[in-house]
């Protein structure tokens, strides 16, 4: 089978489905590729801070996620809204 698209997006984790989402709006013919479902992606596996639902559990654990979604980022991740979405974590959850 042969499809044609402006943008081919690989994955389907929460980055993948962003940008195919993102893509098509802007107006281009989007294929999303995945080697499973929809939704399955890292970003969904219960083992990661994605939407495994796990929270840091203390003050030390907030930081260190913090830290780490920074460093991964490699500058790309604003602080603010870092300290934000792991300062949320644990209300949104309860």
């Amino acid at each position: 089978m042969m499809h044609s698209c402006d943008v081919l997006v690989i994955g389907s984790g929460i980055a993948g489905v962003v940008a195919a989402i993102e893509a098509g709006r802007a107006g281009a013919r989007v294929v999303l590729a995945s080697k499973g479902r929809l939704f399955s992606g890292s970003s969904f596996f219960p083992g990661t801070w994605g939407l495994g639902l796990i929270a840091p559990a203390d003050a030390d654990d907030e930081r260190d996620l913090m830290r780490t979604i920074l460093d991964v980022g490699c500058g790309a991740a604003d602080p603010a809204l870092v300290e934000t979405f792991v300062g949320g974590l644990l209300p949104a959850i309860d």
